[in-house]
């Protein structure tokens, strides 16, 4: 049965391995988490411009993002599906008791937009499809799957409230918008599509057949490095035109050989080298700082590794077994590393000092 794919969706990536989106893998979606900017008249396109801005610049403690901005005009989303992204404070208990898992770890945060000139009713209507096609395609119940922000975190949070009420609605009325968009997007519809996904295009991120030149023999080293043959001669012709389909393909994306930053993405990571990391012995001292632990590559970083891992293992016995045994075996990467530090602050292992 199609969906109906009622607007377009733009992709537009925050840098990867930046502090808003460090790039990790999240368990899948196994559920939605609802918010509201709470900054009435800001733009969907304005709001991922400002964390695409600071994405390496906001304070460690204080690091925010979500998946996607919905605004009357546009749907965007900045952080990739598979990808964490921390809207939910780790801290909170209530995403663990009510679905297992932390939020950034298991759900999709999606922004609401509204106030100012924005048209609140088409963002509304925006922001109900998009949780309808959330579910469409992860498979979920709105009733079951659906959650808001001040459902998380009541105690410091109220969004999406204030989004909703501008268009007269509550948690519960937007939910059941949800399924009667769910149930009529899930009729047969003739002339349904795919959806329309929109990259956002330049001359460093984008390239296609008939480009020629620096950009192109780099793709052309990337795709045999992935394992692809191809011979490299600075032109996109057919040949690396097939090479990209090859690749697209069996990294589950649309084959069109065309090079974007969706296939840049999955073409980086999968050509990326996994530096070993060796175990060292744990120094004395019981203070472990941010800056320890983000000299990743340095004997004091391993050292300040190591000894937030043993903290784990005393209180979270599984999950710090699991990276110990990494960093024992070389397997540790610099990934790992910024995952657990971001566990290990908001949980109270390690303090929030910079030195």
């Amino acid at each position: 049965m199609p969906f109906l794919m009622k607007y377009p969706i733009t992709r537009k990536y925050l840098p990867n391995k930046s502090r808003r989106r460090p790039g990790l893998k999240n368990l899948g979606v196994l559920f939605i988490v609802d918010h509201d900017t709470g900054n009435p008249g800001s733009s969907a396109r304005g709001n991922v411009g400002w964390m695409d801005s600071t994405a390496n610049l906001v304070p460690l403690l204080q690091v925010s993002s979500a998946h996607t901005f919905i605004d009357d005009i546009e749907i965007i989303e900045c952080v990739p599906l598979d990808e964490m992204a921390y809207h939910v404070l780790f801290g909170v208990k209530t995403d663990n008791a009510l679905y297992g898992h932390d939020a950034n770890r298991a759900a999709i945060g999606v922004e609401l937009c509204y106030g100012g000139k924005i048209n609140n009713q088409k963002s509304y209507e925006k922001y109900v499809w998009y949780n309808a096609y959330l579910c469409h395609i992860f498979k979920l119940d709105p009733k079951k799957h659906i959650t808001a922000h001040y459902t998380l975190d009541p105690g410091r949070k109220t969004d999406p409230k204030l989004g909703l009420a501008s268009v007269g609605r509550n948690l519960q009325s937007f939910i059941k918008d949800v399924e009667n968009e769910l149930e009529a997007c899930m009729q047969e519809v003739k002339g349904a599509t795919k959806p329309e996904v929109k990259e956002s295009v330049s001359v460093s991120n984008y390239l296609k057949r008939g480009d020629t030149g620096t950009a192109v023999k780099q793709l052309q080293e990337n795709l045999i490095k992935a394992g692809l043959e191809l011979s490299i001669d600075s032109s996109y012709g057919p040949a690396t035109e097939n090479a990209v389909k090859a690749f697209q393909t069996a990294n589950g994306l649309t084959a069109d050989g065309s090079y974007g930053p969706v296939t840049k993405v999955k073409l980086d990571a999968s050509i990326k080298p996994k530096p070993a990391v060796t175990s060292t012995p744990i120094e004395k001292g019981d203070e472990i700082t941010l800056s320890n632990l983000l000299k990743f590559s340095t004997n004091e970083g391993k050292n300040a590794i190591l000894r937030v891992l043993k903290r784990f293992e005393m209180k979270d016995h599984a999950l710090g077994k699991v990276w110990r045994e990494k960093v024992e075996n070389g397997t540790f990467t610099q990934d790992d590393s910024h995952e657990v530090m971001w566990v290990a602050v908001d949980r109270g292992y390690i303090t929030g000092k910079m030195e």
